[in-house]
This record gives C-alpha cells, sequence and structure tokens, in this order.
C-alpha cells in the first residue's frame, strides 16, 4: 500500500489495508506521510517497504486518539516513525503513539515513537517484544515481555513499569530529564545491559520487590542515581554508577544485596540507607565525598569486602544498631575513616583504615565491637566521647603524626579481653588488647603481651582504666613452655620384653595438653612418638590434665650409657610454640 504519491498499491490509507486483509497477513507501507489513528484487531504483519522510520510517518489524524491500538496477538509493527515531522507533543497531548491492550507475542520494533510519556505502552499485555525502537515505553499489569536495545528519550520518565512483573529490560539506551526506569508495585523483574542517563533519577524502584538491577551503567545524574523506595528482596550488582547526590539510596526498604557495582558520587553519600534494614553491601568499589552513610534505625545491615575512598568520611553510622562493618578497605583524607553516632551494639572487624582519621564513637554509641581491625592514621586512631561499654581489642593503631595520640576516650570502655591462645594482629600466640604504636612497654615473659607501663592509657588520652594487655612484638624467640613429664617406667630394664616407653606430660595452668601436636613430640631430640595410643587424663590425680604418649623402646637402648639417665621430651603448641620437659629414670643394666 501507499498514500497515493508513490507506486501502485492496493490501498491508501493503512486502516483500509488492515480492514480489508485476514489473519497472518502481511501489510507493505511505502514511504510517505501518513495520517490517521489504525486499530489492529487482527494478527498481522505491518511493516515499512523501506525499513527505515523516517521516510514512513504515521500522525494522528484525531490527536486524543492512539496512533495504532493494538488488541490482537501475533502483531508486528516495524519500521515507523509514530507523530512524524509535524507532530508535537504540546499541540497533539495524546496518551500513546502505539497501544498494546491485553494482548500477547506482538513484536514492536524499529519504530521512532514522539512523545514526552507512553509513547509505546501496554496495558494487561504479556509475552511481547519491544525491540529497537525510540521513544518512552510504558508497562501496565503487563508481564513476561522483553524490552531490548530500545533507546527511549522523554522529559518525565522514558520506561515505565506499573504493577508489572517477570519483565526482561536488556541493553537498552535511556536519556531522560527527570527518571530513566521507573518502577511502581512491578516485582521479579530483571533490568541488565541497560545505558541510562537522567537528570534527576536512573532507576527508581517504589514498592518493588525481587528485582534484579545488573550491569547498567547509570548517570552522571543530580539527584540520587538509584533509589529504592519501600522495597525488599532486590539484587543490585555489577554496575557501574555516576552521581552528584547519592548514588544509590534505600528508603525504608529491606533485605536487599548491593554487590560488585562500582559507584562514583561527587558530593553526597555513595550509598545511603535511611530506615533500613537486613541489606547487604559487599565488594562494591566507591569513590565518594562521603562513602557509606546508614542512619534512622538502618539496623541489622552487612557492609563487607568493600574498597572505599572518600575524603569526608568513608563509613557513617547514625542511630543505627546490629550493623557488621567488616573487611572493608578504607581510605579517607580528611573525616574520620568509620564513624558511629549514638549507635549501639555494632560490630566492626578486619577493616584496613589509612587517612586522617580513624574509628569515631560518638554521643551514645555504646555496647560496640571493635576488633581485629588495622588503622593507620595521621590525627588519632580511635576517638570516643561519650560513649560506654565498647570493646576495643586485637587492633592495630599506629598514629602516624609523633605529636597525636593514637587513642581519646573520656568514657568507660573496654581496652582488653581475658588473655585467650590464638594469633593476634601483629602474629603473637595470645590475644588480649591492641597494638598501639607509641606503647613503650616491655613483654618480660614472652607471651607477646606487654608487662609494664600498665595500663597503656595514650598519656592519659584514656579516662578510664586503659589497655593492660598490649600487644607487643617479643625481643626474640619465645622460651620453651616448661612441661612436667613422667616417664614409665621409672626403672628401666634393657633386656624386658615390654616394647613401650610411657610418657605423661602436664602444662602450666593456662595452657591445655589438648592443644599440643602429637605428630611433633620427640624423645631426646630423635625420635617422636607413637600416633596411638593417645589419651588425655590425670595419671598421677593432681587435678591437672596429662597427655600420655608412647615411644618405641628399641629406639632409646642405644642412648642408654648411665645408670641414671635424663630423658628430654619436646614438642610443639597447635600455634607454632615450643615445650619441652625432662624426667631422670634409673637403668639396670648398663647397655653399650
Amino acid at each position: 500500500m501507499n498514500n497515493s504519491t508513490g507506486p501502485m498499491a492496493d490501498f491508501t490509507s493503512i486502516q483500509a489495508a488492515v480492514d480489508a486483509v485476514k489473519d497472518g497477513d502481511t501489510i507493505i507501507v511505502f514511504s510517505g506521510i501518513y495520517t490517521e489513528n489504525i486499530d489492529v484487531n487482527k494478527e498481522l504483519t505491518i511493516i515499512s517497504q523501506s525499513g527505515n522510520p523516517e521516510d514512513t510517518v504515521v500522525q494522528p489524524l484525531d490527536e486524543d486518539d492512539y496512533i495504532f491500538y493494538v488488541n490482537a496477538n501475533n502483531v508486528t509493527i516495524s519500521g515507523f516513525q509514530v507523530g512524524g515531522y509535524t507532530w508535537d507533543p504540546w499541540i497533539y497531548p495524546m496518551d500513546s503513539g502505539i497501544y498494546l491492550d491485553g494482548v500477547q507475542h506482538n513484536n514492536i520494533n524499529n519504530n521512532d515513537v514522539s512523545g514526552e510519556e507512553h509513547a509505546i505502552s501496554l496495558n494487561l499485555s504479556s509475552n511481547n517484544t519491544l525491540s529497537n525502537n525510540s521513544g518512552s515505553i510504558t508497562l501496565r499489569y503487563s508481564d513476561n515481555n522483553l524490552l531490548n536495545n530500545n533507546s527511549p528519550t522523554g522529559t518525565i520518565t522514558d520506561v515505565s513499569l506499573h504493577y508489572s512483573d517477570s519483565n526482561l529490560l536488556r541493553d537498552n539506551s535511556v536519556t531522560s530529564d527527570e527518571v530513566g526506569i521507573g518502577m511502581d508495585n512491578s516485582n521479579n523483574n530483571i533490568l541488565t545491559g541497560n545505558s541510562i542517563h537522567a537528570s534527576e533519577n536512573c532507576i527508581w524502584l517504589r514498592s518493588s520487590n525481587n528485582n534484579t538491577v545488573s550491569n547498567n551503567t547509570a548517570g552522571p545524574s543530580m539527584d540520587s542515581t538509584i533509589i529504592l523506595d519501600h522495597s525488599d528482596n532486590n539484587i543490585l550488582t555489577g554496575n557501574n554508577l555516576d552521581g552528584s547526590e547519592i548514588c544509590l539510596e534505600l528508603d525504608c526498604s529491606n533485605n536487599n544485596t548491593l554487590s560488585n557495582n562500582t559507584v562514583v558520587c561527587l558530593m553526597g553519600p555513595t550509598i545511603e540507607l535511611r530506615s533500613s534494614s537486613n541489606n547487604t553491601m559487599s565488594n562494591n568499589s566507591i569513590s565518594a565525598f562521603v562513602g557509606i552513610r546508614l542512619y534512622s534505625s538502618s539496623n541489622n545491615n552487612t557492609v563487607s569486602n568493600n574498597y572505599v575512598r572518600s575524603p569526608d568520611g568513608s563509613i557513617i553510622i547514625l542511630s543505627s544498631s546490629n550493623n557488621t562493618v567488616s573487611n572493608n578497605t578504607v581510605v579517607c583524607s580528611m573525616g574520620p575513616a568509620i564513624a558511629l553516632y549514638s549507635s549501639s551494639n555494632n560490630t566492626m572487624s578486619n577493616n584496613s583504615m589509612s587517612g586522617c582519621e580513624g574509628v569515631k564513637l560518638f554521643y551514645s554509641s555504646n555496647n560496640n565491637t571493635v576488633s581485629n581491625n588495622y588503622v593507620n592514621s595521621s590525627e588519632g586512631s580511635i576517638l570516643i566521647l561519650s560513649s560506654s561499654n565498647n570493646v576495643i581489642y586485637n587492633n592495630y593503631f599506629n598514629s602516624q603524626i609523633s605529636l597525636q595520640n593514637n587513642a581519646y576516650d573520656e568514657g568507660n570502655n573496654i581496652w582488653n579481653i581475658t588473655k585467650t591462645a590464638g594469633t593476634n594482629i601483629i602474629g603473637g600466640p595470645f590475644l588480649g588488647g591492641n597494638y598501639w604504636s607509641d606503647y613503650e612497654g616491655i613483654d618480660t615473659d614472652w607471651d607477646g603481651l606487654g608487662d609494664t607501663l600498665l595500663p597503656y592509657n595514650s598519656e592519659g588520652q584514656i579516662a578510664s582504666g586503659g589497655d593492660y594487655m598490649p600487644l607487643v612484638t617479643p625481643a626474640g624467640p619465645a622460651p620453651a613452655i616448661q612441661a612436667t613429664v613422667d616417664i614409665n617406667p621409672g626403672v628401666l630394664n634393657p633386656k624386658s620384653k615390654g616394647n613401650w616407653i610411657t610418657a605423661y606430660i602436664e602444662l602450666p595452668a593456662c595452657y591445655d595438653v589438648r592443644d599440643i601436636d602429637v605428630s611433633t613430640i620427640l624423645l631426646m631430640g630423635l625420635h617422636p612418638a607413637e600416633s596411638a595410643p593417645v589419651n588425655v587424663g590425670d595419671c598421677d590425680c593432681n587435678g591437672i590434665p596429662d597427655l600420655m604418649i608412647k615411644f618405641d623402646k628399641q629406639n632409646l637402648l642405644p642412648l642408654l650409657d648411665a645408670e641414671n639417665m635424663e630423658l628430654t621430651v619436646t614438642g610443639k603448641m597447635m600455634d607454632g610454640s615450643m615445650f619441652e620437659g625432662t624426667d631422670t629414670i634409673r637403668v639396670l643394666i648398663k647397655v653399650k
């Protein structure tokens, strides 16, 4: 068909062709400008002959009606400019250029659809494909549709999903003066591989759950790049985000996962949670004025394995509790690396922090745990104001300016735990307090804990108590743990028929014989203990557990060259520390 200005054809209007053909037919439209509103109520393929939307234009006869209204399944519309050269949305504020109403399995592709909003609209329509179109797209109550390689542009919201589930939005290029992709009450959708540029918000989810937003490029935007508003159980992963204010904003949204995103934000916090709980933020790379901020009862969140670089506060928690901040690398040039304000029962562990300030606990931030962190700061490693009952242990505190104290604490806090066997943050054999770069005491018993100038109180800057077990590096190898060894038999007849020498090993009270590595035990530094039998008991009934082991008697016989023989048993604990002990036996017959 054509519009009577081109080659001979059967029809001069698209509607006339639609009315005349039957299901399964194809209508080929020659280049030209067609002014009409088309109702498609049959299973048809309607395509431009040139395949070029620029030269095949359909504009409305009735500006208050749809240009293409489709209420049939299995319809293809391809290769048109819908709206046309003279179509002006301010003069013809129609609802949609192409409108699918209650249909399935339609294919709308390679069309240029003009319009401010709803250029292409789906209502109660599922399992349709929209590809390689320009113009905004709206889905209402429409599920399982594919939006692929479209280029929506507009001034309000370019792609809108309302009560629409399980749609796939893939590899679209979206440009908007306000919101790029917006969802409300829409669940189980996938947004992947899209490029989104919007003046205000690139992606906005409102009351929308179980969606996946992955591998998109979004921004720059002047407001929040991605917003989750009352939206739960969504996954945001692998996205590259660029924003001015907030890049990832969660407002009253729970149980979401934000992972492996690369985020750059010029002014505001990169990730901000307000009244949002049980979210996970992990393995993100963040560069921003403020890194991550949790506030207003954002509780039970996990912030882990992120790289955060920020000039003015990297991870900030305000009026929020029971959050875990762990295994993050934090670089901050001016403000604190991690700061808590009026926030309690949080855990900060295994983080690496460097920059201007280390850890801050302010204004009734109580009952928090700070452990296993590396803090290299230029203005104090840890600062506590008006906060109490925090436990701070096994941290590496290094204030890099000699005139700046490592710690300031005006409250009543706990700076060490009970001496506990285990590798501490500087490789010592016990957990206790913290490593302080300005502690000048010494370790007199080689247990890796300072024994003089106690408690460490940062030259009086810790007001109450201090660290009674500061971690130090021993001056030399630790002496062996002195064990009590009882050899049985105590009187040895080399000619007897017995095959074994039995040894019972007791350790000092602060050690446990169960921590002995049996495979390392040697008699006289030469002969290993048998791997079995090995038992823990109390052979001498003194209330101290002992370890029973056996040695092959034949290995001992060549060493028996005196009537009274001192036998030495050595070995290692599971943590690598040595022990040794001796016992003297009587030899009845000297063997040369």
